[in-house]
């Protein structure tokens, strides 16, 4: 009887332990032990050699939140330190090596990258081979922080943790809407570090560089500037993120191509889209721009893109697609760029789509080029873009994306399963790496919508994929926000209203739509009751637990922004149902028709009035991520559908006019 007591009091106390290690990415191996490590106004930091000295640094930023202050001791002084908490390479520093031999510490064996974390009531150690394994531990480290003022605890525990992938990162469409702020771009890279990314790669198309060997090509404040991505590349050095180009290198150039000086390198110049591979001029424009950008990224990896070329060979290179085929084509523009930046020491990148269209070059493809296989789909499988490749012995990169582009609030019941399975297909078939997408197809998404997404991508790449949305939710508050918040719930009751849109259309574009067109669709009133049910869930719990956050405390008015505006998209169609419905009984029924008139009037002006505000929140959410540069595009939209709300407010005024002259009130349209 005694001994079921104990087994039973020792699993109440794992339980009550699991609880408190809500890490992301969720580590390999972890061990929970009955103890905690205690520091009281002062930590004690052991730096050892051949470790990033701004580990100090950044761990001040957390304990600062605690009151606490830190103290750097070298570690040849380790044995005068009471309760150290130390990050070493024990292989490089022999006092650390002592250290964790008279402790009696088992370290494993551990892969790059890989760390033993392990914390006892008087130390903490944070160990790895390298430099990366060592700064990942301590990554972890920060998630594992707790306390009150004065005061900081750390569970106990035993981590031993590596990645899947060896590069895990995003692609930024920093080309399409959005030009990121300096200051911006180093905060993703903060972020995307603290969840072990280690890749950041801008996805930039040929007006949006400020190429100081092509300065026609982009305006001063219409692109990235040299000096702002040097910058970020050395910042994104002390983060262990790499920070690479990616430069559109055949199609999506139809902005570039409209500029007069540039129309003679389309391939149809009626209707630009890719530079042609049959000009000379183009290889000569690519160089220039390959030594410039190799310049400015010392990374070994370059993307050259070249995807979605839909106009290739039907235009000035017709003929050469004719004599050859339109795959060999293809082939031989990405080889050329490729020996361009071969020659340059680069490991060249391009995304997959033509070479899975035209699967007979893909074994004549550059043997140490990089495939960048893309898909965005919540498909059960990937093994069928991923095969070819493997078949064909090419090294290649899983790209799912978190379904933000066009959306309202992203898509992430879809994303979600996209990198899930993708990620863990890739694994199968010896990916080396992801790069999670986050697109910006009509001009109109805020970055700030799309960490849940990030941060699952970040969990699925260092694990393999093969995650548990349930299980990961329940440590996403904790580790993404720093406290015990539903805020994870909010952004799923977001991502639902996705199912409730209107079909054959983006979410974007049925927000903007007429809404009289809208209704005209049997089943819109009953999606927009859906949307209205989940986005004001969504606002109550924002509004309750959002003041509550400890870390990444912007992106909750992002949250807001978003539920804000599924609101207004629902509200919009219901109260235009029911101005109607007033008008036309207004019509109907003149005796009774001033009341509904009044009625029809308010609900529009309030529709009118929740716009302004949407419209100064859309605008200041921008600036805060962005330079100023395409926010009027987006303005003019916001303005558009003011104007067409306001429209319908005068029809209601003169409707109410002419029912005071006893006239006829003209149709509601």
């Amino acid at each position: 009887m005694k001994s079921e007591i104990v087994i039973l009091l020792l699993i109440i106390s794992m339980v009550a332990l699991s609880s408190e290690l809500r890490i992301i990415p969720k580590p390999q191996y972890e061990t929970l032990k009955p103890l905690t490590f205690v520091a009281e106004k002062k930590l004690y930091i052991v730096i050892g050699k051949g470790c990033d000295k701004n580990i100090g640094d950044i761990l001040a930023e957390d304990l600062a939140n605690f009151a606490m202050q830190k103290e750097e001791i070298a570690s040849n002084f380790l044995k005068k330190v009471q309760k150290p908490v130390i990050f070493g390479i024990p292989s490089l520093d022999e006092d650390i090596a002592a250290f964790v031999k008279e402790k009696g510490i088992e370290v494993p064996s551990l892969p790059r990258e890989g760390y033993l974390l392990e914390v006892e009531k008087d130390f903490v150690v944070v160990l790895g081979n390298d430099r990366d394994g060592v700064f990942w531990g301590m990554q972890t480290l920060r998630q594992m922080l707790k306390g009150g003022k004065g005061k900081l605890e750390i569970p106990g525990a035993r981590i031993v943790d590596y990645p899947k992938l060896r590069w895990r990162g995003i692609t930024d469409d920093v080309s399409r809407g959005p030009i990121p702020t300096l200051e911006y771009m180093k905060n993703i890279i903060r972020t995307l570090s603290a969840f072990k990314l280690n890749m950041y790669t801008p996805y930039i198309e040929l007006h949006a560089f400020n190429f100081k060997s092509h300065p026609d090509m982009s305006a001063p404040g219409e692109g990235l500037s040299p000096e702002e991505m040097k910058e970020l590349v050395a910042y994104g050095r002390k983060y262990h993120v790499d920070v690479f180009p990616s430069l559109q290198s055949f199609g999506h150039s139809d902005k570039l191509l409209r500029k007069p000086q540039y129309r003679h390198l389309a391939e149809i110049e009626d209707s630009p889209w890719s530079l042609s591979p049959a000009l000379e001029e183009t290889y000569s424009l690519f160089k220039d721009l390959y030594d410039e950008l190799a310049q400015i990224f010392p990374s070994p990896f370059f993307n050259i893109n070249c995807d979605e070329t839909y106009d290739l060979g039907q235009g000035k290179s017709k003929k050469i697609a004719e004599e050859i085929g339109p795959a060999n084509l293809y082939l031989k523009h990405i080889t050329r760029l490729y020996e361009m930046l071969k020659a340059k020491g680069k490991r060249v990148m391009f995304w997959g789509d033509i070479a899975l269209h035209y699967e007979e070059i893909i074994p004549k493809l550059p043997p140490d080029i990089i495939v960048l296989n893309w898909d965005y789909g919540g498909a059960p499988s990937f093994e069928w873009r991923l095969k070819p490749f493997y078949d064909a012995g090419l090294e290649q990169f899983v790209c799912p994306g978190v379904s933000c582009w066009s959306h309202i609030f992203p898509n992430f019941e879809n994303a979600t399963v996209n990198i899930n399975n993708f990620v863990r297909d890739g694994v199968k078939y010896k990916a080396s790496g992801m790069l999670n997408t986050t697109w910006d197809d009509d001009g109109e998404n805020l970055f700030g919508y799309n960490w849940y997404g990030i941060v699952f991508g970040a969990e699925a790449a260092w694990r393999g994929g093969n995650i548990n949305r349930k299980e990961f939710d329940s440590r996403f508050d904790s580790a993404f926000f720093g406290s015990s918040t539903r805020i994870v719930e909010a952004i799923n009751l977001l991502s639902q209203t996705n199912n409730y849109m209107a079909p054959g259309m983006s979410p974007d574009a049925f927000f903007w739509e007429d809404p009289l067109k809208s209704l005209e669709r049997e089943d819109t009133i009953d999606k927009a009751r859906e949307i209205k049910t989940r986005a004001e869930k969504a606002l109550k719990i924002l509004e309750e637990d959002g003041r509550k956050v400890q870390k990444n405390k912007t992106v909750i008015p992002y949250l807001i922004f978003a539920g804000n505006r599924l609101s207004f998209l629902a509200d919009k169609l219901l109260g235009m149902s029911e101005v109607v419905s007033l008008y036309n009984s207004a019509r109907e029924n003149p005796a009774e028709g001033k009341e509904k008139l009044d009625k029809a009037k308010e609900i529009v002006q309030n529709l009118i009035d929740r716009l302004y505000q949407l419209r100064e929140n859309y605008k200041t959410l921008w600036l805060s991520e962005n330079l100023p540069f395409f926010l009027n595009n987006n303005i003019e939209k916001y303005n558009g559908l003011i104007r067409y709300l306001e429209s319908k407010r005068e029809l209601i005024l003169k409707a109410k006019d002419a029912l005071g002259k006893n006239k006829e009130i003209p149709p509601f349209s």
